[in-house]
């Protein structure tokens, strides 16, 4: 998916003390041919400049969550409006379909229940290249890394023990000092 200008993301910046923690965003310039941004926290009305690497989609779409899940997640200030600072919490019970999550935040003794729209996997999900292709869009068909990853397996001659033993004094017979 690639980030445009205007859009809001999740940009993990250094707020308090140079603390890392993630906020919503909004791309405002993208350097480096995309290698970093720089975003808006619209709240405090500051700019980061931050890599590529330290953002995401966000809303992220075609998320799942399951119960138990580790999330960043927004808090709410009441029905209708949202914090944009993320703060860690867990998956107690998936609702409606998976449109709603009931999430314990983290120092929070109350359940509170969120749309999966302020929601993000805090450990993003490992997805495959088909998965990866399919949400960007591009066709999964005839892949390289499927073909690859198919291919039958090749058989690999393992050293003994000792044959390792061995292999290690040879190497390190020049390196010891008299």
């Amino acid at each position: 998916m690639a980030i445009r200008i205007g859009d809001n993301i999740a940009a993990n910046v250094p707020l308090e003390r140079n603390d890392l923690s993630w906020i919503v965003a909004k791309v405002i310039e993208i350097k480096d041919d995309g290698l970093s941004y720089v975003v808006k926290d619209e709240e405090e009305d500051k700019r980061y400049t931050v890599e590529a690497k330290m953002t995401r989609p966000f809303p992220g779409k075609g998320q799942s969550f399951e119960e138990g899940d580790q999330v960043l997640a927004l808090w709410p200030l009441d029905s209708k409006s949202w914090t944009t600072l993320f703060y860690e919490a867990k998956v107690l019970q998936v609702l409606e379909n998976g449109g709603r999550l009931r999430l314990s935040y983290s120092g929070d003794r109350n359940p509170k229940d969120a749309p999966t729209e302020k929601v993000l996997h805090k450990y993003p999900k490992k997805r495959t290249l088909s998965e990866e292709r399919k949400m960007n869009g591009t066709p999964v068909q005839n892949s390289y890394k499927e073909q690859y990853d198919n291919r039958p397996a090749k058989k690999v001659k393992c050293l003994s023990v000792l044959d390792k033993k061995r292999f290690r004094a040879h190497s390190f017979k020049d390196e010891v000092a008299p």
